[in-house]
């Protein structure tokens, strides 16, 4: 959830954010965890109060992820966020000052990431549905392609609002099975270029098992996103 950073001493500024979460949540806040991430603020405006994200989870759910990973006999160091594992492929694909658009097809519809310098300036995910992909020429296809399209609008129209410091270069589409049409059908409704991408671009498989194919991509990006985190403190 994006937030105003709360204008508090930084140590006062986690607990703070369950507050200003509390009512945005479908449970109650006591039974999660929330966690911050600031959002970069504009050099040339250091008033202006600036924004940051607040990372919530049920503590079931944690607890559920957490310990199926102990009982398979894996150290947990850190449970990361797509959203965040999505900033750290686009960093590798980013222009120097410029943003980066990055939609990524998951099983119930788009994540969109909006990057710039390796940090993240704005994310939504945008609900479809289920398996329109494979009915590239019917109607179920073009409905969810005309949803997306306005969705992706209104979010490149909010994200100029928010942040007119940072001019936006163009938008990915994550590798994955037959997103040719889909690129077409953005390109022609969109202002900014659009195109794909292919993970061996940026990624060394020469060792490994060969990922040459989109399926096998879209199956390793989450993944590969997870192990380029790198801690404050490493």
């Amino acid at each position: 959830l994006q937030v105003d950073k709360p204008n508090l001493p930084e140590a006062e500024i986690k607990p703070a954010l369950k507050w200003k979460v509390k009512e945005l949540l479908d449970y109650q806040v006591e039974k999660g965890s929330v966690d911050g991430v600031d959002i970069p603020a504009d050099p040339a405006n250091p008033n202006r109060l600036p924004f940051m994200f607040a990372v919530c989870a049920k503590n079931s759910c944690l607890g559920e992820v957490s310990n199926a990973l102990l009982d398979a006999g894996i150290k947990l160091k850190s449970i990361d966020v797509q959203a965040f594992t999505q900033r750290n492929i686009a960093s590798l694909l980013e222009f120097e000052d410029r943003v980066l658009v990055m939609v990524t097809l998951l099983e119930r519809g788009c994540l969109i990431t909006f990057t710039a310098r390796g940090e993240l300036y704005q994310t939504r995910f945008v609900e479809l549905d289920k398996g329109f992909m494979l009915d590239q020429h019917g109607e179920l296809f073009a409905s969810n392609l005309e949803k997306l399209t306005l969705e992706l609008q209104r979010s490149l129209d909010s994200f100029d609002r928010q942040f007119p410091f940072l001019s936006i270069q163009r938008m990915l589409i994550s590798p994955d099975v037959a997103t040719s049409r889909l690129v077409e059908g953005l390109k022609a409704s969109l202002y900014l270029p659009v195109e794909t991408f292919d993970l061996k671009d940026i990624v060394d498989f020469s060792e490994v098992e060969d990922f040459s194919s989109y399926e096998k991509q879209a199956m390793l990006l989450p993944a590969l996103g997870a192990a380029l985190r790198v801690e404050e403190n490493a």
